[in-house]
């Protein structure tokens, strides 16, 4: 079978490589969509988590079940998410339900081989069946979703709090949407006007740059700051802005990956009694991220920059890489 493979940084194609061959409690999916993730563009850069090469790349993906158990609930030709945390199941973290935070967790595509090839060995309980109006091209979003919803869930957003959300790609405008949803009012922060404007287009009530960031929101929140600020940048100024934009007594969830150990002002933690979440991944968030899709209530439509052709997937990871900024984000289609 085809699939996207990466040999080493800067060396990336699409390959024949062995079918997968199916076992027990576990489905074979035909794949028909794979989103391009920053993590499948860090990988090519030689950045990340990745344990070893070659590598398959990808992990938002959908596709139609192949071959199932019958006891799986799914039959041949259901369509399905996949959710792409591969969870050990016995650490700590497993024991009290937060798989996404396992101790020895696999993420396809990262830690152990990805989900862009025409088909994938996939735990049946990590399957979600879609809607019916959801199709595989906007299916493969939810993942994504899930994040910017698990950021917003580790934080325990309250109806009418600000909420400033620093970086402004698919899960920084995915949080905004879903903090609009909830009832919260988003400040979306970003260096790049054109993806403010898709924020903005999308209802978002309040769009800034981070220059002005800090008396903006001041501005917006009659002088209290944001109750809530949400990171999803992963940039070093982004992590330490965060503790500047909070009110006190505020509320910092913490998405995005840092490159490096980035600065934090611990004595403005301490003095405004800031409350610090870690947000990693997500956690039983995928039912309610494909029905907000289904439903319209997240439109997701205006984040798809493009559609290409399965094959043309290398080529699109290396052009993301030379000018991150080009596109929010792309799916290959099969």
């Amino acid at each position: 079978m085809k699939a996207v493979v990466l040999e080493g940084p800067g060396l990336i194609s699409v390959k024949d490589v062995p079918e997968p061959v199916g076992k027990d409690g576990w489905a074979i999916i035909r794949i028909k969509a794979a989103g391009i993730c920053g993590s499948d563009v860090n990988a090519y850069k030689g950045k990340g988590q990745v344990l070893h090469y070659p590598l398959i790349l990808g992990h938002e993906v959908s596709g139609e079940i192949v071959e199932c158990s019958t006891r799986s609930g799914f039959v041949p030709g259901d369509r399905v998410m996949v959710e792409p945390y591969l969870p050990c199941g016995s650490c700590y973290a497993c024991s009290l339900g937060r798989t996404n935070c396992c101790e020895q967790l696999r993420v396809l595509g990262v830690q152990t081989d990805g989900a862009m090839s025409e088909y994938i060995l996939h735990p049946e309980g990590l399957l979600h069946r879609l809607p019916g109006s959801v199709s595989f091209v906007n299916a493969t979003v939810a993942e994504p979703l899930t994040i910017a919803m698990h950021g917003i869930h580790r934080i325990g957003l309250k109806t009418g709090e600000h909420v400033a959300i620093i970086g402004a790609g698919t899960i920084g405008i995915l949080s905004a949407l879903y903090v609009l949803y909830k009832g919260g009012v988003p400040i979306l922060i970003d260096p790049l006007e054109k993806r403010l404007a898709v924020g903005k287009g999308l209802g978002v009530p309040h769009t800034v740059d981070p220059v002005d960031a800090e008396d903006a929101v001041r501005s917006i929140t009659g002088g209290r700051g944001a109750e809530v600020v949400l990171e999803i940048s992963g940039s070093l100024e982004g992590v330490k802005n965060t503790v500047r934009l909070a009110s006190y007594c505020g509320r910092v969830s913490l998405t995005g990956w840092p490159s490096a150990d980035p600065e934090f002002n611990t004595a403005m933690v301490t003095r405004k009694e800031l409350t610090i979440y870690g947000s990693r991944n997500s956690a039983r968030e995928f039912p309610e991220a494909l029905d907000l899709i289904a439903g319209d209530i997240i439109d997701i439509k205006p984040l798809i920059s493009k559609v290409v052709p399965f094959d043309e997937l290398p080529g699109v990871i290396e052009s993301i890489a030379e000018n991150p900024t080009s596109t929010i984000k792309v799916i290959g289609k099969m």
